[in-house]
């Protein structure tokens, strides 16, 4: 009865508001004991996205989040309010020859929204070029959306360019820049389609503690944004797949998008310390600012002990340093009950 009592009081907590079928669906998902991030008491708890839900970037526009993954042959794009709770928006298939997409960069300009993806397996792929970046662009986050756009190097015979995990910036000016793994930088025209210059090599990464036990040094997904007079970066380092404490974020900030670019000297941004934690291998981090002024930061990790369910999507708040750093909030980790982000619940699509 007891047990009866406290089933039925959190559902009404974690349903008001919501249109029935989709209110019906949630208690579904709560009676077979699979993960809700809300816990309908002004708390949530990671992860966001359970299952496999790596490599997340995430949009503000207007009053809502958008979030994409790297998935297969296609992407799944999701839409928030809260950061939470999390709705299903489309399911993006690419054109036939298209398959293997890594880690996507989502950003919205020029009034569309962009997504730049690496792709292992495309139409014009050979053993010499090995991964291409593409971007698929659309006016409404629904669709319908182009066909990929190969983002090639002038005067290379349309060659692709090199590296994977694409990040994307924007100078107040319009100029437009995207970084790839191992620090490279190449300018963009100011459609972000095409590369207008070659590759530069921009950032080195952050040289970690000589003794912490790592995959590789695999310094990969720049993640940028802007803040008052710096440009900041969040790098994956470490390897994601290695020992359960190799993989971290690392800041870095520049007064312009090509550098030189300084290490934070509060890195890094996340990382699994022990083994003992809820969730290993965190990192791979992208920081946004939310529609209040608060900051959080969208990573993943993996289930301890359960590394062959993939990497869930955990969320964290960011707060700022006085010499304007951002760190990660240390009165919780990963694990704890957080409190929610302001914002609408628009339901759980999960």
């Amino acid at each position: 009865m007891k047990t009866t009592l406290i089933i039925a009081l959190s559902l009404a907590l974690i349903t008001p508001g919501l249109p029935d079928a989709q209110a019906d669906r949630v208690k579904q998902v709560f009676q077979e004991g699979q993960p809700i991030p809300d816990q309908g008491s002004g708390y949530y708890k990671n992860p966001i996205f359970p299952g496999n839900y790596g490599d997340p970037s995430i949009v503000l526009v207007g009053e809502d989040y958008y979030i994409a993954f790297s998935r297969g042959n296609g992407v799944i794009l999701w839409r928030s309010r809260d950061l939470v709770n999390w709705a299903p928006v489309v399911r993006h298939r690419l054109p036939e020859g298209f398959n293997s997409v890594w880690a996507v960069d989502l950003q919205y300009f020029n009034n569309q929204f962009h997504l730049y993806l690496p792709i292992r397996e495309y139409p014009n792929r050979t053993e010499e070029t090995g991964f291409g970046n593409f971007v698929i662009r659309a006016r409404d986050a629904a669709g319908p959306w182009s066909d990929p756009i190969q983002i090639g190097i002038p005067d290379s015979a349309e060659g692709p360019l090199p590296g994977i995990d694409p990040g994307f910036v924007q100078t107040p000016e319009g100029k437009k820049y995207l970084y790839v793994s191992r620090g490279y930088v190449v300018e963009l025209n100011d459609e972000g389609t095409r590369a207008v210059g070659v590759p530069v090599d921009a950032y080195d990464g952050w040289e970690y503690p000589s003794d912490w036990i790592v995959e590789c040094l695999c310094l990969e997904s720049p993640k940028l944004f802007r803040r008052g007079d710096f440009y900041y970066m969040v790098s994956a380092q470490g390897g994601t797949s290695g020992p359960s404490t190799a993989h971290m974020s690392v800041v870095a900030r520049a007064r312009h998008p090509l550098g030189p670019w300084e290490n934070s000297p509060y890195n890094p941004l996340h990382k699994t310390w022990s083994r003992e934690e809820a969730f290993w291998h965190q990192g791979h981090g992208t920081i946004i600012e939310d529609k209040h002024g608060d900051w959080w930061t969208v990573f993943h990790g993996r289930l301890r002990d359960f590394t062959e369910m993939g990497r869930p999507t955990l969320l964290m708040p960011v707060v700022w340093t006085e010499d304007g750093w951002p760190v990660q909030n240390n009165t919780y980790v990963s694990s704890s009950l957080i409190p929610m982000p302001k914002g609408d619940n628009i339901g759980h699509g999960l």
